[in-house]
């Protein structure tokens, strides 16, 4: 039987560890994102221990959300390895402290890719939205398989960016899904007690190629990161739009890649 597993080992803040391993029991925050898996077919396993060759035998997709502990030389090696045979590894990341982003990068570094430390916002608001002109639209993320199901616009909430290590890796094709917008800014953002929210922006040239979503063909298999976690759950601010339970083109999205992984 093939199924999802669901990372609950490093330190992952969206889960909480459940005796049935058939049994996952996510906070609120991303219960709908769980939701649309098992609406799509998919069996979803609590995954609460060390990444090895037997556990991930019968996996189809292999999910971490939000790590915060660092990944093992092993753990390391049984996952590029799974992936190289064709498995998938869908990685879910947020803005996070220093020590969070080493023991991230140490994973992500292994794909020619990293996240950097500063933060994306909007430049009237937290909200990005992505708009077609931002989107690699022949892609199956975003096209779908029918008109139909193609993915118009995309919000998310804040995050980090994505970029590469410019180490040389053969057999590895990266594509831009997310591309950052130009209506958007990436800065230091420094809160000292006692002092207002310092916030340091950097000229749009010099990030306007990274990415907020990436798409990577590694060997055989499957890989896709995004450094922004509210996107798939139900974080909601005020008027902004970015709630997997009210977002119609946030949810599409979802079911495109999880189509695209499996």
């Amino acid at each position: 039987m093939n199924y999802i597993l669901c990372d609950n080992y490093h330190g992952n803040t969206v889960a909480r560890k459940s005796k049935n391993p058939f049994i996952l029991s996510m906070t609120k925050n991303y219960a709908p994102f769980y939701q649309i898996l098992n609406e799509m077919g998919h069996k979803i396993c609590d995954y609460n221990e060390k990444i090895n060759n037997k556990s991930l035998e019968n996996c189809s997709i292999f999910i971490i959300i939000k790590p915060e502990l660092s990944f093992s030389f092993l753990e390391k090696k049984y996952l590029i390895n799974y992936i190289k045979r064709g498995g998938s590894l869908l990685i879910i990341i947020d803005h996070v402290t220093k020590k969070v982003m080493e023991n991230n990068n140490d994973l992500l570094c292994q794909f020619g890719i990293k996240i950097s430390g500063d933060r994306i916002a909007g430049v009237e608001s937290p909200e990005l939205i992505y708009c077609e002109e931002d989107f690699n639209s022949s892609h199956p993320i975003i096209s779908g398989n029918y008109e139909s199901e193609r993915v118009k616009k995309f919000h998310t909430f804040v995050g980090t960016s994505i970029g590469f290590t410019f180490k040389i890796l053969n057999n590895v094709k990266y594509t831009n899904i997310l591309k950052i917008p130009s209506k958007s800014f990436i800065g230091n953002f420094i809160r000292e007690k006692g002092k207002k929210l310092k916030i340091t922006k950097k000229e749009y040239n010099s990030y306007k190629y990274l990415s907020q979503g990436m798409a990577i063909e590694y060997y055989l298999g499957k890989i896709f990161i995004i450094s922004e976690a509210g996107c798939f759950s139900t974080q909601d601010h005020k008027s902004l739009q970015v709630d997997l339970n009210k977002n119609i083109n946030n949810k599409q999205l979802l079911i495109n890649l999880i189509n695209w992984l499996s």
